[in-house]
């Protein structure tokens, strides 16, 4: 991806320069800037928001509760194999993007580009639905079939609104786009996986307590650089938060946040949330913020 572009235009007598700085190039080392605050307190607003995410009976057409349907369908609860299997795969990747960087960036960057469109898509329509049916649902015949009976006219608006931002952050890679596709996929992890049991919650912040542990600062010892660090660094994919320095714009130097340091506080807020309408208190949704 690039970093840097310089246009020039000449008429043979005179020249125009334009030169373009990328920001947030992750090819940049950060240093302490007050845009970590702005970051955190984004970083705090998006868990708290989707870890609220509720289930409610979809109401209206028919072909509405089918739209709500299709995200109700595909939640999974976590079990506590699945968060081992899962530390184990996600240190198998590490090193395998660590030692195989630029294949698997381009993998990876497929890979997310079609799912992105599909779940974004998926999201983007409910959104809508959700907005809509604030006013009365005035617009009725969004939720028509067309192309075969099969595909909702809002369907179809969706996926072309994911797509475009999709191939807008392909084409760009602007930090802005970064982080709305980044926060999307944090709110599809957090409506689609659910923690239904504390036994699950503590397996999972332990074990990944010591994954972050010593991948970010035993790493080096092993592997030679900072493994963590490096993928995070050189993976110019959303799978981190960006925020650019404010000290020196344009600059190309930002602070981050990896999706993972969102999704897992996430689950153990959601699961304290849930236990308000099952417990009738607050206080343990209170202590996990």
């Amino acid at each position: 991806p690039w970093s840097f572009l310089i246009f020039e235009f000449s008429d043979g007598l005179t020249t125009a320069k334009f030169e373009l700085l990328k920001l947030c190039d992750s090819a940049f080392m950060r240093e302490f800037d007050w845009s970590v605050v702005v970051l955190l307190l984004l970083v705090a607003a998006v868990i708290f928001l989707a870890s609220q995410v509720t289930k409610k009976p979809p109401e209206g057409p028919k072909e509405k509760i089918e739209i709500l349907q299709q995200i109700e369908e595909q939640e999974t609860d976590l079990k506590y194999w699945h968060v081992i299997i899962f530390v184990l795969i996600a240190s198998i990747m590490l090193v395998l993007a660590f030692l195989f960087t630029d294949v698997l960036l381009q993998i990876f960057t497929i890979g997310l580009s079609i799912t992105g469109v599909t779940l974004f898509g998926i999201y983007i329509c409910q959104f809508i639905v959700f907005i809509l049916g604030k006013f009365n649902d005035p617009f009725p015949n969004l939720y028509s079939k067309i192309l075969w009976k099969e595909v909702t006219i809002l369907e179809i608006i969706s996926y072309l609104l994911s797509s475009a931002l999709v191939v807008a952050w392909l084409i760009t890679r602007n930090w802005v786009m970064n982080n709305i596709i980044g926060v999307l996929y944090v709110f599809c992890f957090l409506r689609t996986i659910k923690i239904n049991s504390l036994l699950v919650s503590t397996v999972l912040l332990s074990l990944l307590f010591f994954y972050d542990i010593f991948w970010v600062f035993y790493s080096e010892r092993v592997f030679g650089s900072n493994v963590m660090l490096t993928v995070a660094i050189k993976f110019d994919l959303p799978i981190k938060l960006l925020m650019p320095h404010f000290r020196e714009l344009p600059t190309s130097q930002c602070m981050l946040i990896g999706l993972g340091d969102l999704v897992i506080p996430g689950f153990v807020i959601a699961f304290a949330y849930s236990l308000i309408t099952v417990l009738k208190t607050k206080i343990y949704y209170a202590m996990s913020i």
